[in-house]
């Protein structure tokens, strides 16, 4: 099965038929929330910015085109913020989307990814990058593993239920309160007027990397709450 971020840039690619940029002419900087939406909205599996947003790297090319986007966002949860424990709270943020377009390079995902965290630790402080495969989409984390984060297994959610509005926008019970204080206690027959619906959020695989010097990197290692594991494989050859 391929992923299914992979068939859009197939399709896409069919459609547009450029050739492909060198990766040796392109470069990652920050860029504008705008300029990011304009390629996950279009390219990435979910097609939605993510809740809590908090900033945006972009792999820019030749003329200053913008070919791919990583955005960052609140950890989805106190367990995701808490990776590492309490006393590391401050620095995990979310690798919450990433895309790029069809005729970025091959290797343009991860060398995006590892430098867009290298840029967000220098720009922000953050040392802890928290990232989610969904198998919903096909997908195994390819890039977190080419770019050799650490996989902790699949994050199960217990059957945690997330809103939903029908252009994709997703929230948690919590950012729902943080969004509409005036309604709490938050529910059903409250949310529904304003278009919200509820659905199951799915369990996802779990990836995190560190940032910082080499001594930084193992103490966070260490202080990880979650043990190692195997990466998970495909059965087949492709993404």
């Amino acid at each position: 099965m391929k992923a299914h971020q992979r068939l859009i840039r197939e399709e896409k690619g069919q459609q547009v038929n450029r050739p492909v940029v060198p990766l040796s002419l392109c470069r990652v900087e920050p860029i504008t929330r705008e300029q990011a939406e304009a390629v996950i909205l279009e390219y990435e599996w979910l097609g939605t910015m993510p809740t809590g947003y908090r900033c945006a790297y972009g792999l820019v090319g030749p003329d200053d085109e913008v070919l791919g986007a990583s955005v960052f966002a609140n950890p989805p949860g106190s367990n995701s913020a808490a990776l590492c424990g309490e006393e590391h709270r401050s620095k995990v943020v979310c690798l919450a989307r990433g895309a790029c377009v069809p005729w970025s390079h091959e290797h343009a995902p991860s060398y995006q990814t590892a430098v867009a965290c290298k840029m967000a630790r220098r720009d922000h402080g953050w040392q802890i990058f928290v990232g989610y495969s969904d198998e919903r989409a096909g997908e195994i984390g390819t890039i977190y593993q080419a770019c050799n984060w650490v996989y902790l297994g699949v994050a199960r959610k217990g059957g945690r239920k997330v809103w939903v509005l029908p252009n994709g926008d997703r929230l948690s019970t919590r950012a729902a309160r943080s969004r509409y204080p005036e309604m709490k206690p938050i529910t059903m027959e409250k949310m529904a007027p304003l278009g919200w619906s509820q659905e199951q959020e799915p369990d996802k695989a779990r990836y995190v990397w560190f940032e910082g010097s080499k001594t930084d990197k193992k103490r966070l290692r260490r202080a990880l709450r979650y043990p190692a594991q195997p990466y998970p494989k495909r059965r087949h050859d492709y993404d």
